[in-house]
């Protein structure tokens, strides 16, 4: 993926990949679990796949340091 992003691709659409585990997650645990508990543990598998895909493409940490420098902080 990497060497892909390196060549030039500037958009990867990981979407339906993250959410995947999140409508998995719901589908097997519905009605176990009160639906915000429920909801909280989905959230916490798309924010640990969302992260995966960052460090994937080779993205993570990018946001804050373009920010910092886009603000004036470094």
């Amino acid at each position: 993926m990497k060497k892909c992003i390196s060549e030039g691709v500037v958009k990867v659409n990981v979407n339906k990949l993250v959410l995947d585990d999140y409508s998995e997650h719901l589908k097997a645990n519905a009605g176990k679990f009160p639906q915000t508990k429920l909801m909280e543990q989905g959230v916490e598998l798309v924010t640990r796949q969302t992260m995966q895909w960052m460090e994937i493409c080779g993205s993570a940490g990018k946001a804050k340091s373009k920010a910092r420098i886009a603000n004036g902080w470094i």
